[in-house]
């Protein structure tokens, strides 16, 4: 970062905002400095052999960089500080301005934006563009019974999980123990994931356009399987439909629950977003004309 000792600094927010004072200390690795006769911190003495009363001092805190500006000693005005992160970020983007912001949109968000919302806006008539139903998070968890004979296998699944999601997933445990099931409180039972933003549709793009091609006999999901609110929820019987799983390092078949929770207020809402967004539901065939029946 751009700032050494004895530079003068003014303090910009905080107990101390408009303060001036010297730099007495640096700390790089945290980006924080101690400046002189500001944000003092009340510190307790023990006893000692020098000091056998004790006591209590007050000494100078540290600040964070981002609390201070260090002043331009030819103007006498606050100036900038700038650390090596922003210092890479301006070299990695800054001559490609606005257009390097938004290339890492995720390609099911732009369809989001661009085709599905104004496709929903025109079939059911929305008046306020905060009405257009979207998807808010993706949850996929695994029940894993095995994993409480075998660690290794429940440390496998949480690389696959992390794999196939891009996040690392949170192990689920038992609340409470149940003899049927073998089960004792605080055994491990599975692992979950939570996915929102960017993430979320990368995930959804993957699991629409390749994965779920990838399934044996495979002619949609069923429209069956909303609640009164527009959620989804599906089941994949195997990790291994994901490219991101090498099938040579599977030590053991599991399945994983879907669910895609949406804004939507109803189930026509959210089944057409889906339909929008590429997952495929199981298309009605058509009912044959009965055979009449020969006298």
């Amino acid at each position: 970062m751009k700032i050494k000792k004895n530079d003068q600094v003014v303090v910009i927010s905080g107990k101390d905002k408009g303060k001036k004072g010297r730099v007495m200390r640096v700390f790089p690795g945290e980006n924080r400095v101690l400046v002189e006769k500001i944000n003092y911190v009340t510190v307790y003495l023990r006893k000692s052999q020098k000091n056998p009363q004790g006591g209590v001092t007050k000494v100078e805190g540290q600040l964070h960089i981002s609390n201070i500006q260090v002043v331009d000693p030819r103007t006498g005005k606050p100036t900038r500080i700038e650390t090596a992160f922003c210092k890479k970020i301006r070299g990695d983007f800054g001559s490609l301005g606005m257009k390097a912001a938004t290339s890492n949109v995720p390609r099911l968000l732009e369809l989001y934006r661009n085709e599905v919302a104004p496709q929903l806006i025109e079939t059911f008539k929305y008046k306020n563009v905060m009405q257009v139903p979207k998807v808010t998070k993706v949850s996929v968890n695994v029940g894993l019974k095995e994993a409480k004979d075998d660690a290794k296998i429940l440390e496998q699944i949480v690389i696959e999980i992390g794999m196939i999601t891009g996040q690392k997933p949170v192990i689920t445990k038992a609340k409470k123990s149940i003899a049927n099931f073998k089960s004792r409180e605080g055994y491990p039972v599975g692992v979950k994931v939570t996915l929102r933003g960017k993430r979320m549709y990368e995930f959804l793009d993957r699991l629409f356009n390749i994965a779920m091609p990838r399934i044996r006999d495979f002619r949609g999901f069923s429209d069956q399987s909303f609640d009164d609110r527009g959620n989804y929820s599906l089941g994949i019987q195997e990790q291994s439909i994901f490219p991101e799983v090498e099938f040579d390092k599977i030590k053991l078949m599991k399945g994983m629950d879907v669910t895609i929770v949406t804004s939507a207020v109803n189930r026509e809402e959210g089944k057409r977003l889906l339909e929008l967004l590429g997952l495929p539901f199981r298309k009605k065939q058509a009912l044959a004309p009965e055979r009449q029946l020969s006298e």
